[in-house]
């Protein structure tokens, strides 16, 4: 008899908890439309060209002014965006507003009529840890799937289309096909949105990011998220401590690089402890305590400012306590060594048939999802251990990322996806230096062209002579365009 009551009384509360999702699904969906972004991606072998256009669903968020919340993902090489209203099948025609890569957010806003009905989002507050929360996935033709899931951890990870880290909140689930992002609801109001999915993990923005970056996206002053450009290392052992004179103390991390960029890169020194950003203490493993979070990494407070604020630190130097106040400038992509950016064209050169380009994200990821696997180990290892900007972000890295086969450059094949480190034996770090080394022959082999590999100490040897006539073949042999980069003589001086 209990037994029969227990069961009853179960199904009577899954039967509530479904009507009850059921309710906020209908109401949540003159909150939400279909993205379709139809994009056309860099081709990182053929630079000169583009892949084939292909189409994206992702969902949207309406919010304030019926403009429209995308991941930046969604709105990446994007030529054309269509919204649809959910359950409903006519399109409507959208662009782009703004797009901020390394939130990972952008607004689209209709480009002339809309749906009728729309209504903008209530924005809730952030999960604390073991909150549960809907996630609302939007197939076609249908109605939202609901699904509820549990805060497992938050974890500070590199975004989607950068490398800066924020704060992510991670779920577990085991269907795959998440990540373009959902909405996750709690108590009718918006406390976060999908951005990826790896495994049956699945990754997402707090509403705190988001509602930043809406309210900033409605300023005619964009503050980006700013760059602290300090690396440091667990300060556990007690022969470091000694060694930097901070046995009496628990807290801090040693410094163990600055960035040229950063905003402290001539106040700070190597070996420097910090013990404090912004008044909050640091611990020995580089963490601080979170109110809603627990222990996380201490750069996850970069969250929470914006660029051109004033941050303070306190340091350890020599064991003599020192405050440090700078205002911090903005976290600038295309100024790393390797530039974390995913989709904008390849910057290249073409000298008798070797295209030669600098190494970006975007040529990594070009590898396909599994690419910390399948991209050439020298690539990984300098994206791992150098990628911090140099020379003030003008230092790059060239690689010879293939050879365009002709008699002309026989027997250099398999040179491909090596370093290029030096033109007619003058040290290169970008394209434009490339060029101005390639205008000066090494004295007494005027008519040599002298390119020098990394690793293995390589050089390929190639003729100027007659070096407008091949480039004219390799136009013909492989259809490239006039307005492809292929190098002329003096051209690096206009």
């Amino acid at each position: 008899m209990i037994k029969t009551f227990l069961c009853r009384l179960l199904l009577l509360v899954n039967l509530l908890g479904v009507s009850s999702i059921g309710r906020a699904s209908d109401r949540l969906e003159s909150s939400l439309i279909k993205v379709y972004s139809y994009v056309q991606r860099p081709d990182f072998d053929s630079p000169w060209t583009t892949k084939q256009s292909e189409k994206l669903v992702h969902m949207g968020i309406v919010v304030s002014d019926h403009r429209i919340l995308v991941s930046a993902y969604a709105a990446r090489s994007a030529k054309h965006f269509e919204g649809e209203k959910i359950g409903d099948s006519k399109r409507y025609g959208l662009k782009l507003k703004m797009v901020d890569p390394v939130a990972n957010l952008a607004i689209l806003e209709f480009s002339e009529t809309e749906p009728e009905g729309l209504s903008e989002i209530d924005f809730g507050e952030d999960l604390e840890l073991g909150a549960n929360c809907t996630i609302y996935q939007g197939t076609e033709g249908e109605s939202l799937v609901a699904r509820t899931l549990r805060l497992r951890e938050v974890q500070l990870q590199a975004g989607v289309l950068t490398s800066y880290s924020l704060p992510q909140y991670v779920f577990e689930i085991r269907k795959p096909g998440y990540g373009w992002f959902e909405p996750l609801i709690r108590n009718g109001k918006l406390v976060g949105a999908a951005i990826s999915q790896s495994g049956s993990s699945v990754f997402a923005l707090p509403v705190s990011l988001i509602k930043r970056f809406v309210k900033e996206s409605e300023s005619d002053h964009y503050r980006s998220f700013p760059e602290l450009g300090i690396s440091f290392s667990s300060l556990l052992s007690p022969a470091l401590r000694k060694y930097g004179k901070a046995s009496e103390y628990e807290e801090g991390v040693w410094i163990q690089d600055i960035k040229k960029t950063s905003a402290f890169a001539k106040v700070l020194k190597r070996g420097d402890i910090l013990l404090s950003l912004d008044g909050t203490p640091v611990s020995a493993r580089g963490s601080y305590e979170h109110p809603l979070w627990g222990r996380i990494p201490i750069v996850a407070m970069m969250s929470e400012i914006y660029s051109g604020d004033s941050v303070e630190l306190k340091i350890l130097r020599g064991g003599e306590e020192k405050t440090i106040v700078e205002n911090i400038g903005p976290y600038s992509p295309e100024l790393e060594r390797i530039p974390s950016i995913i989709d904008e064209p390849p910057r290249y050169t073409i000298f008798g048939g070797l295209l030669i380009q600098e190494l970006t994200e975007g040529l990594l990821q070009s590898w396909g999802t599994s690419w910390r696997k399948r991209a050439p180990l020298p690539y990984l290892f300098e994206d791992a251990f150098h990628s911090w900007p140099q020379q003030g972000g003008e230092s790059k890295v060239l690689v010879l990322q293939r050879v365009l086969p002709l008699d002309f450059n026989k027997g250099y094949h398999s040179m491909e996806d090596s370093f290029v480190t030096a033109v007619n034996g003058i040290p290169v770090t970008n394209l434009t230096d490339m060029a101005k080394a390639l205008d000066r022959p090494e004295k007494g082999k005027e008519s040599f062209a002298r390119f020098q590999l990394e690793p293995g100490h390589e050089e390929i040897i190639l003729t100027y002579k007659g070096i407008a006539k091949i480039h004219n073949q390799l136009r013909q042999r492989y259809g490239i365009p006039k307005s492809a980069v292929f190098w002329e003589a003096g051209a690096s001086g206009k």
